[in-house]
């Protein structure tokens, strides 16, 4: 393949080598389904290691057959061609699974989530469901906006043809609010399943949020206020609650 200020010889391909025809911008995409594909390709990997030996001399054409497609995507390098990459060890995850059913094993729960539907936009965005990103100065999950709230990429973002240059979503910060924080508020849980982990700083020191949230017969709207896009503390209802200390 003859590239402009190459030599015509055999080299390896990086990311500057797919630049070369793609552009600068292809760097970014490049780079994410390189981590992504070498992330899942790791994963089911540590699954099958755990299904080999649980098996072990056991045979299983299943097994072969995950161990077949598990390592040709290891060879290969699904940057090359991630959509038929995720499908090869999305077979494979299958095939190893089945193996395992037909030795009475558990199944091993997949490694990843995929997005609820399809989309054209995975052609060049495959992957991108376990991306994060940072928007209106606050960090961003796609995870659980693609595949939990099921927002398809139109929701959010104009096609390459429509977008004005340097646009990267198709509202401003109050936008996110008509979703997020609208009334009647939903079970706030639904969204921040994890906030029961989350000890943060406040006005009075450490706030436990388990705590608050089983012992202190209070909802999350209580403690925040939902009025701004940007969702506040009510250092009234603090300073009430602790008045006895």
């Amino acid at each position: 393949m003859e590239l402009p200020g190459h030599e015509s010889e055999v080299s390896r391909a990086s990311d500057v080598s797919c630049m070369a025809c793609h552009g600068p911008d292809y760097r970014k995409i490049y780079q994410n389904w390189k981590s992504g594909s070498e992330q899942r390709t790791a994963a089911v990997a540590r699954q099958f290691n755990e299904t080999a030996a649980a098996l072990g001399g056991a045979g299983s054409t299943r097994l072969a057959d995950a161990r077949f497609n598990l390592g040709l995507v290891s060879r290969g390098h699904g940057v090359h061609n991630p959509t038929y990459a995720y499908a090869l060890l999305r077979k494979a995850h299958t095939d190893m699974n089945a193996a395992r059913r037909d030795r009475g094993l558990v199944p091993l729960p997949s490694p990843w989530r995929d997005p609820p539907y399809a989309s054209p936009c995975f052609a060049c965005h495959e992957g991108i469901e376990g991306q994060r990103g940072e928007i209106f100065g606050k960090a961003f999950p796609h995870e659980s906006h693609v595949v939990e709230g099921k927002l398809e990429c139109h929701v959010c973002h104009r096609t390459h043809e429509e977008k004005p240059e340097g646009e990267i979503v198709r509202f401003d910060a109050s936008a996110c609010a008509s979703c997020h924080h609208k009334p009647p508020v939903r079970d706030c849980v639904q969204c921040h399943a994890g906030v029961r982990e989350h000890t943060v700083k406040s006005f009075r020191g450490d706030f436990d949020h388990a705590m608050h949230i089983d012992y202190s017969e209070k909802t999350c709207v209580d403690w925040h206020d939902l009025a701004t896009a940007a969702p506040g503390i009510k250092k009234e209802l603090g300073v009430e609650g602790h008045e006895e200390e």
